[in-house]
């Protein structure tokens, strides 16, 4: 265990280089933590405001971090929610975006994408800071060009795909979760997954994540792992799985990482044995589409990333342990 914390885990990813963690936890700042562990994790944050996501810039010198006020009264003339962009070494402040709470980072590291509660996306040029114009998108007057998403989503996360060619966007649609695949190029949505979780990005245009089925009350009937072809637009497996399930790829796409969670917080020292079942991490072969590993956790998993070289995997739970699990050779 690296670190832990009494309080949910909102976001995890890995630095580029595989050396440091950013990760955001609820009501609270955003960390960046140095995985040799000689250094106290460094504090990134803005008063009043939580972290619902983080994302390393490719040359890992920055974080970017999508932040929502939390205060009870909303401020006049103050915002409400913003993208602040930090140096990862000193902690100072890079860039402020405001009206918005989600953003990512293309892989070629020239485009900023930001999505705000209202289901607003739109794309920034990081070194000029000019908005780029998507297809369908409305441009105002004062030059700010915003797509309005399908489905009336209002984004949490955002991620591109390897390429960058296409954007995930993961959050909620009226009163559920939701996640919707953007082709960037054309400005229309290329799937969309009622009860999804995040989307992970794997290679040969794979990508994998957990949806929830719901019955006709709109509650949960069932829980699937799906892993699904982009190149050919269809589902290529899909399994059921005892809880709420988020999915990981490797970035060989050879193993498929899910964090399972009741989404009840369990006790994280023992006293409360772990459901056998519905808490802990699976590991699956993709190739065989079969299960090869079971480890039980005496709480839910919620958030995973694979290190850049896939050589070991972070695990982030509801009660605030952060894991690292170390690939077998």
């Amino acid at each position: 265990m690296l670190l832990g914390y009494a309080t949910f885990l909102s976001d995890v990813e890995v630095s580029p280089a595989g050396d440091r963690l950013a990760y955001a936890t609820y009501n609270w700042p955003v960390y960046i933590y140095a995985l040799d562990g000689q250094a106290p994790p460094r504090v990134l944050s803005v008063a009043g405001f939580e972290a619902f996501n983080v994302a390393f810039s490719v040359d890992g010198k920055n974080v970017a971090a999508g932040l929502y006020s939390y205060a009870p009264e909303p401020v006049p003339g103050e915002p409400d929610e913003m993208v602040r962009l930090w140096d990862a070494e000193t902690g100072s402040e890079v860039r402020t975006f405001l009206e918005a709470s989600a953003a990512a980072i293309s892989p070629d590291g020239g485009q900023l994408a930001l999505a705000d509660t209202l289901g607003s996306l739109r794309l920034v040029d990081l070194e000029s800071g000019v908005e780029i114009c998507l297809p369908g998108c409305s441009c105002s007057l004062a030059g700010g060009c915003s797509l309005k998403l399908p489905h009336e989503l209002s984004p949490m996360e955002l991620s591109y795909s390897p390429d960058g060619k296409q954007l995930a966007l993961w959050g909620v649609a009226g009163t559920w979760s939701a996640s919707s695949l953007l082709d960037l190029a054309s400005g229309e949505e290329i799937t969309w997954f009622e009860g999804g979780s995040r989307i992970s990005f794997g290679p040969r245009g794979l990508i994998a994540l957990g949806v929830h089925e719901l019955n006709a009350d709109h509650g949960i009937a069932a829980h699937w792992l799906v892993l699904y072809d982009l190149k050919q637009g269809k589902e290529l497996q899909r399994v059921e799985i005892p809880a709420a399930g988020i999915a990981a790829l490797s970035p060989d796409g050879r193993w498929l990482a899910v964090g399972l969670s009741t989404l009840e917080k369990t006790n994280p020292t023992g006293q409360d044995p772990p459901d056998p079942a519905a808490n802990g991490l699976l590991i699956w072969d993709v190739d065989a589409w079969r299960q090869v590993a079971y480890y039980s956790l005496p709480y839910g998993v919620t958030r995973l990333a694979f290190s850049p070289h896939g050589d070991f995997l972070i695990t982030a739970s509801e009660t605030g342990e952060i894991l690292r699990w170390n690939r077998s050779p």
